[in-house]
């Protein structure tokens, strides 16, 4: 599957090296993963859901589940309104698209 060997091949610490300077770590509240948020999108993308259907498709998808890193039987997934906020307030940048520099730092790797 080719979810099954983008998750296994690839490491996406990048994503956490390349979106550092759009998180405080002595302000707010604990950020859900960014590794996890780039890879909701991801599929977000591909599948062309709603971000609530995705998080609803998550909820009972195993291949989702996997590529995301949650357990099989985890329930407690994120609420939808913080794909929003992820992309509206850690991908937005008026020179560059961050979302696009992701992918292909990702296609990259996969190369």
């Amino acid at each position: 599957n080719f979810w099954r060997q983008l998750n296994d091949l690839i490491d996406f610490s990048f994503v956490v090296d390349m979106l550092k300077d759009k998180y405080s770590s002595t302000m707010g509240r604990t950020a859900e993963d960014v590794i996890r948020m780039f890879k909701f999108l991801l599929l977000k993308s591909y599948f062309k859901l709603s971000d609530r259907g995705l998080v609803e498709r998550t909820e009972t998808d195993l291949l989702f589940k996997y590529f995301l890193g949650y357990e099989p039987e985890e329930t407690k997934l994120i609420n939808p309104s913080l794909l929003t906020v992820f992309r509206r307030e850690r991908l937005k940048d008026e020179e560059e698209n961050l979302m696009d520099k992701l992918i292909n730092k990702t296609v990259e790797i996969a190369l």
